[in-house]
């Protein structure tokens, strides 16, 4: 049987900054405002779809499971951002925001995470514009 053997203390710590690995920013500093303003994306575009289907049953059920994992997305978001408890580091507006890959401006992170959102919520007014042009 093979001896067990003792690890350091410090095995499972961290590595240090520049040991392969980038530095983890201290508290999650996504701006609540990028939140609101993906889940009001995804709003317009389950909308525009419930819109467009003209209140069929089937298209209703896939549009209230969609919602349903929307929903969760969101919820599981919530939740593990607040696992650590209150965040303190939050950033000034105008100052970069840190990432594991370094400093990014605040226009560069809402581009980079609301450009499938605002895409979904442009595509669900045009199904609106589209199915309201054929008399649907």
């Amino acid at each position: 049987m093979p001896e067990k053997t003792e690890l350091p203390a410090d095995a499972h710590a961290p590595a240090p900054i520049g040991h392969n690995r980038p530095a983890r920013p201290e508290g999650f500093q996504l701006p609540v405002a990028i939140w609101k303003t993906m889940f009001a994306c995804y709003g317009v575009f389950f909308t525009g779809l419930a819109l467009a289907s003209g209140g069929s049953g089937p298209a209703r059920l896939v549009l209230a499971v969609s919602g349903l994992f929307i929903l969760t997305y969101f919820t599981c978001g919530a939740i593990l951002a607040r696992l650590g408890g209150k965040d303190a580091t939050q950033v000034a507006p105008g100052k970069p925001l840190q990432t594991i890959y370094g400093p990014m401006s605040a226009g560069a992170v809402w581009a980079q995470v609301l450009t499938v959102p605002i895409a979904l919520a442009f595509f669900g007014m045009a199904i609106v514009l589209i199915a309201a042009s054929a008399g649907l």
